[in-house]
């Protein structure tokens, strides 16, 4: 047992001494002219590449132009009033003698004499003549139907309202003459006769004379 002891404390000492190897040195490669630049701008490329993956994509907002309303504005319609007014048959220069109500009255003037514009001596007595045609359905009655004064210059001699001396049947003639007196002063004069029904007046009958 005491001859094991210095084994056991030689084991010892050499199993807490350091291991003495044998140094090996690694050699340090040599670089070319400008190589470390070239390795400096690979490694920062590659760092801007994976920078560049890491970094969320930048959204850019695409904005869409609402679209133009143009307001139209139709004009509310307007009003339109239409104001019936009743016709009124008058008759010439404020007579009170309306037209024939009775389509069937119809004339037909074949001549007049003094013709139109015809030249008249002042004060001077003459004769409107007309030639009339009953060209209606009706029969001019000579008990129920005269000729009379109508309007324009009072030239007539006598009554204004003249009696039909017989009866004229559709197509038949009637020839009415009234005597008449120029004016003294010189100008033009119109007067107008029309046959009478009852109360209706139609065929108006014309004389105009320059004096």
């Amino acid at each position: 047992m005491r001859n094991s002891l210095p084994i056991i404390f030689i084991i010892m000492t050499l199993a807490c001494a350091p291991l003495l190897l044998p140094s090996v040195s690694t050699p340090v490669p040599t670089l070319a002219p400008g190589e470390i630049e070239v390795i400096i701008a690979q490694t920062a490329a590659m760092a801007a590449s994976q920078t560049a993956i890491l970094i969320p994509p930048t959204l850019t907002p695409t904005l869409t132009p609402s679209p133009t309303v143009t307001a139209s504005l139709t004009p509310s319609p307007t009003a339109t009033f239409i104001f019936l007014l009743p016709t009124l048959t008058g008759s010439p220069s404020g007579t009170g003698i309306s037209g024939p109500l009775n389509q069937g009255y119809s004339c037909k003037i074949i001549s007049t004499d003094p013709p139109l514009n015809g030249a008249i001596s002042s004060g001077a007595s003459f004769n409107a003549h007309w030639i009339v045609q009953n060209d209606g359905t009706e029969l001019w009655d000579s008990a129920n139907m005269d000729y009379s004064y109508a309007s324009g210059q009072k030239m007539y001699v006598g009554e204004k309202v003249r009696d039909l001396n017989e009866s004229i049947a559709s197509g038949e003639i009637l020839d009415i003459v009234i005597e008449m007196k120029a004016p003294k002063a010189s100008g033009p004069y119109t007067t107008v006769w029309k046959l009478r029904s009852g109360q209706e007046y139609f065929c108006p009958m014309t004389i105009r004379i320059i004096v």
